[in-house]
C-alpha cells in the first residue's frame, strides 16, 4: 500500500512541475508574441506571403 501512496505522491509531483513549466513558458512566449514586436510582426508578413503563395485567400 505504501508503494501505491508514494507513486501517486510521485505522480502527483512531476504533473504539478509540468504544469507550473508550461505556464512559465506560456507567459515567456506571450510577453514576445504582440504586434508591437518586430520580430512577430515579420514573422507574420513572411508566414502571410508563403501561404499567399501556396494559393491561400486572405
Amino acid at each position: 500500500m505504501f508503494r501505491n501512496v508514494a507513486g501517486s505522491i510521485e505522480i502527483s509531483q512531476a504533473t504539478a512541475s509540468i504544469v507550473g513549466r508550461t505556464q512559465a513558458n506560456m507567459a515567456h512566449k506571450s510577453e514576445h508574441m504582440m504586434p508591437s514586436n518586430p520580430n512577430y510582426y515579420d514573422s507574420i508578413q513572411r508566414l502571410t506571403h508563403t501561404l499567399m503563395d501556396m494559393g491561400q485567400t486572405t
